[in-house]
């Protein structure tokens, strides 16, 4: 025994080959620091040294560098439970003439206990010819499904999904993360990566160990997905459930194609939220089949981008998935709405009826003939209190006949309706969304008129104001300046104020009590609707299935268990981060919707009331916008030196292949 001072060795193990007896494979980053990564039973090859001529062959050489070490035999393990015949790993004659070549060797001997626990025993650690005398520290770490990894710091699904956009395949997918970064990387960031490989390793090793000569000679190479995932077009393989749903979007999504392919057609009506919605679902189509191109589409096979490609790859087969599980949802919502409106048509009439009724005519006409009397004991200006009142109940009689018709065809209008739903819970939303905008029709155009007088009053009003302080606007150099007025100009001034001062009440009263309360309250049912629409479109169904069926799906850190009475540490990977699933929805969703009804702050609104300025217009804004919450351009999602556009390719065919595999 050589050496008196007593030192640590941390030996990282893989829980699951705790009781395989065979050699050691993995990586020593440091002098007492060891990652097992494999554990090779000594009957599956004929000795050390073909095992250690297969680790050096470049497919098992290639995470060297990503790893930061070279891929070693470092020793044996043996189990208590070997029978007292068979001669043990450690003492075969092949196993000690490979020793004495080795710089470093470990001895391990497993001893199984009564609760089904394992107790790793260190026999012997020898760097280069010298014994040590250590204390060794066992920490197990668990095997994890494919494509599960751990990480050191915490993963969010906003960060991997959106970097997809403008990843440009070089550079590191997530900087600050230690899976991805190239420097700065300290001793626990190199082993986290290299016990990440281990299963790789691992099943690439027991796969060349049974293959055929011929058939090593032909798959020499490293390949992405047949040997980082151990099977070819990995993402294209989808489970039971996606290809459900994936069958259900074929067949759905065939009457929508026809009306997408009909929207010339609708070219005028452009503006319409129906038409809008159709062309959200067109360009759905093309996310879907560029998505379906890009897991298609090889990746480069550098060594320290191999986690840079799975977690591109997993992110765009997130929204993949996510496109087509919101549109069988959409349509599902969509055919149960279908089926209530059908069979509780009356209630429904009802129920509009009662939250529509400030838009009723009747409604109107009594508050018009209230403002023509003494409203509030208010004197208005008798003339043009009755040309106004007059004016807006022969408009109100007009929309009268068209609404007297219509009244008629309301169960056929809620049937139309329902029948809606056959394309999803949107379109019957965006349905009723100009509905409200076309019933609606006689109060927008009453109050556009108003609006527009009483906005010209007030421009009036301060341009008089300013012509008394001796000022007046520059049309040329759009500002104020200072000007000498005449007498005559200043005498027809005050005139003109006088009139306006006694006239302003009158138009202000019936803008106000008249309209502004009913243009609100559309402006709250438009707002209403469209974050209906928006939540549909943009909720995380699938990513929020996937992180329950699938919990560490996305690497969140994790845990280290002590085990006092064995002496050993174990690994514990956390759960993905499911509250990152909202900060995405909410992130991306919320942002949008911060951005689209920015303008809808009550200060906002209030100002644009009092300078009288067309809410009309505003809604018409908050449509638009909201049109494009969340949309991506398909230039966008190809990001910066990446593959050329698409090529024509029936989305078809695509999603057939996907069926067939």
């Amino acid at each position: 025994m050589g050496g008196d001072e007593l030192n640590i060795a941390n030996i990282f193990f893989p829980e699951s080959k705790a009781l395989t007896s065979g050699y050691l494979i993995g990586y020593n980053y440091e002098g007492f620091v060891l990652v097992i990564t494999s554990v090779i039973p000594a009957n599956k090859v004929q000795s050390a040294e073909q095992l250690q001529d297969i680790i050096q062959e470049q497919k098992f050489q290639v995470f060297n560098t990503y790893c930061a070490s070279e891929l070693l035999i470092l020793g044996v393990i043996e189990s208590e439970t070997q029978s007292n015949n068979e001669i043990q790993l450690s003492k075969r004659s092949d196993t000690l003439r490979f020793k004495q070549n080795q710089n470093i060797w470990i001895t391990i001997k497993s001893v199984p206990q009564k609760s089904k626990q394992i107790h790793l025993e260190l026999r012997d650690l020898i760097i280069c010819e010298y014994k040590y005398k250590v204390t060794p520290h066992f920490i197990l770490y668990p095997k994890q499904n494919e494509g599960e990894f751990l990480s050191i710091s915490q993963m969010n699904f906003g960060e991997i999904i959106n970097r997809s956009r403008d990843w440009d395949l070089k550079s590191p997918y997530i900087k600050d993360n230690e899976l991805f970064t190239y420097e700065d990387l300290s001793q626990n960031d190199i082993i986290v990566r290299q016990i990440n490989c281990s299963r790789i390793l691992d099943r690439l090793i027991e796969e060349r160990l049974t293959k055929s000569d011929r058939a090593i000679e032909q798959d020499s190479q490293f390949q992405f997905d047949p040997d980082f995932y151990g099977q070819k077009e990995k993402w294209l393989r989808l489970s039971i459930v996606a290809k459900l749903f994936t069958l259900l979007y074929l067949i759905v999504y065939t009457p929508y194609k026809l009306c997408i392919s009909l929207l010339w057609i609708f070219k005028p009506l452009s503006k319409l939220n129906t038409i809008i919605q159709l062309k959200r679902k067109a360009e759905n189509y093309k996310k879907v089949r560029h998505y379906l191109r890009l897991l298609k589409e090889p990746l480069p096979s550098e060594s320290h981008l191999q986690f840079d490609n799975h977690f591109y790859k997993m992110s765009i087969y997130i929204k993949l998935m996510s496109v087509i599980v919101q549109f069988v949802i959409d349509i599902a919502l969509g055919a149960g709405m279908l089926l209530i409106l059908i069979h509780q048509s009356k209630q429904i009439l009802e129920i509009l009826h009662y939250f529509g009724r400030g838009l009723h005519i009747e409604v109107l006409e009594r508050q018009v003939k209230w403002l023509m009397g003494l409203p509030a004991g208010m004197k208005p200006n008798p003339n043009l209190d009755n040309f106004l009142g007059n004016l807006m109940l022969d408009i109100i009689g007009l929309w009268n006949y068209v609404t007297t018709e219509l009244s008629q065809l309301e169960p056929y209008i809620i049937q139309y309706f329902a029948l809606s739903g056959v394309f999803g819970i949107n379109i019957l939303l965006a349905l009723c969304h100009d509905a409200l905008f076309f019933c609606s029709v006689h109060i927008f155009v009453l109050y556009t008129v108003f609006a527009a007088v009483y906005k010209y009053i007030l421009e009036m009003m301060g341009t008089l104001i300013r012509l008394f302080r001796g000022k007046k606007y520059n049309v040329l150099r759009k500002r104020i300046d200072q000007n000498n007025f005449l007498i005559q100009e200043l005498y027809l001034g005050v005139l003109i104020v006088s009139l306006i001062f006694f006239l302003t009440p009158t138009i202000a009263m019936y803008y106000y009590a008249c309209f502004i309360t009913i243009i609100l309250s559309i402006m709250l049912m438009q707002i209403f609707l469209l974050t209906l629409q928006g939540f549909v479109s943009n909720f995380p169904f699938y990513l929020l299935s996937l992180t329950i069926h699938r919990p560490y799906f996305l690497p969140n850190s994790f845990s280290l268990n002590i085990d006092e009475r064995l002496s050993y540490f174990k690994i514990v990977p956390n759960k993905s981060n499911v509250g990152s699933v909202f900060s995405h929805l909410f992130g991306e969703f919320g942002q949008g919707f911060n951005k689209t009804f920015a303008e809808a702050s009550p200060i906002k609104i209030i100002k644009k009331i009092l300078l009288g300025d067309n809410l009309f217009f505003v809604m018409m804004n908050f449509l638009n916008m909201s049109a494009r919450v969340n949309e991506l351009k398909i230039e966008e999602a190809h990001g910066v030196g990446q593959i050329q556009p698409p090529k024509r390719i029936s989305i078809f065919s695509e999603l057939f292949y996907i069926l067939r595999h």
